[in-house]
């Protein structure tokens, strides 16, 4: 990951990967049959990661409340770790073979899953009032990946004040205002 977030993906080899790694390039060939494997074998540490991380920290938590706070926190800790991968997975994507592509979303469900569990369960419980708990953890997953995606831009802020900014800004959407904003969509919809 090092490799392709410094040189581009394309601009790196097999034989550089090996170089770093301090092992032969037949070595590197036992594994995998070319970069791309590469590739797909960091995501499968990334969703691995991930989902350890999340389920450890979901542990003994009933508070649907507390459930989103403990998995946002956690899924910002493990992509701090993988920047490099997040941001080569969304600008290489269109490189990616068809079954690892696959292979990645089916991985990459298993976390909006969680969100819309938490969502639907808070809904549920009558402390969340969302009528599309699917697109709300999509957005998730997505305002997540963005303490990678706009590092450049968040340079002054440390990850801790990310988490605290975000999850304050979930809680009031979700718990907040929430009702308000359907209100205005069904107003405009109507229209």
């Amino acid at each position: 990951m090092k490799l392709f977030a410094q040189n581009g993906y394309h601009n790196t080899t097999v034989r550089d990967i090996a170089r770093l790694s301090n092992i032969s390039i037949g070595s590197v060939y036992d594994y995998v049959k070319n970069k791309e494997d590469i590739l797909f074998l960091v995501s499968q540490k990334f969703f691995a990661t991930l989902k350890e991380n999340v389920e450890k920290a979901l542990r003994g938590i009933d508070d649907p409340l507390m459930k989103l706070k403990a998995t946002i926190e956690a899924t910002l800790t493990v992509i701090d770790t993988f920047q490099e991968y997040v941001l080569i997975t969304y600008r290489e994507s269109k490189h990616f073979k068809k079954q690892d592509l696959i292979g990645i979303f089916r991985q990459e469900s298993f976390f909006i899953d969680l969100f819309m569990n938490i969502f639907k369960e808070g809904n549920e419980k009558g402390v969340f009032r969302m009528n599309d708990p699917f697109l709300v953890a999509n957005l998730m997953t997505l305002m997540t990946h963005c303490w990678a995606l706009k590092r450049y831009s968040l340079r002054e802020y440390s990850l801790f004040r990310f988490k605290e900014i975000l999850i304050e800004f979930v809680m009031q959407g979700i718990v907040g205002q929430g009702t308000a904003i359907q209100e205005i969509g069904t107003e405009k919809a109507v229209q």
